[in-house]
């Protein structure tokens, strides 16, 4: 976001994506503050909704709607073969859960754990076809991530945290 309001990229005309109604007016005062009242940089800012909202041939993007709040999504990313699910934040119940994109297969998977237990993914991903899972937005120490984890042996799975990096 800082990126948006520093004049060394004055001249690009980034596209923004939303996935509810008045982001831009907030965009366009948060950017007036942190420029001391310079015209906003041009940006193209536009409301997405649940579907393929990004695709240039090497990398698509698909929004899936979730019921964490208005406007939520989890997001798919699919490039070079390869399929990465992040839910971002769900609600307490696996019927948010994006079912289908599991069952499909992923190569990697991004789900978090502060609303949504870390057990049910057990009963969400065990014999299902994913490679990889890692679990953000969680409070350490976790007891039931471990139980998780041991659950879904031989699927590797980890706790994230800032700054690390994963092959995928």
């Amino acid at each position: 976001m800082t990126d948006l309001a520093n004049w060394n990229y004055k001249t690009l005309n980034p596209k923004i994506l939303v996935p509810i109604d008045g982001v831009k007016e907030i965009l366009y005062q948060w950017m007036s503050m942190m420029t001391g009242n310079r015209e906003p940089r041009p940006m193209t800012i536009e409301k997405y909704e649940a579907g393929v909202i990004y695709d240039d041939g090497t990398m698509k993007v698909t929004a899936i709607a979730t019921k964490h709040c208005g406007g939520s999504h989890a997001f798919l990313l699919e490039a070079e073969g390869k399929r990465v699910l992040y839910t971002g934040d769900m609600t307490r119940t696996v019927e948010d859960f994006p079912h289908s994109v599991v069952e499909e297969g992923l190569d990697f998977l991004i789900g978090e754990s502060a609303h949504f237990s870390t057990m049910k993914y057990v009963e969400l991903l065990k014999d299902k076809p994913v490679k990889q899972v890692v679990i953000t937005h969680h409070f350490a120490p976790n007891n039931q991530f471990l139980d998780a984890k041991k659950a879904l042996d031989p699927l590797p799975m980890a706790l994230a945290f800032d700054g690390m990096e994963f092959e995928i």
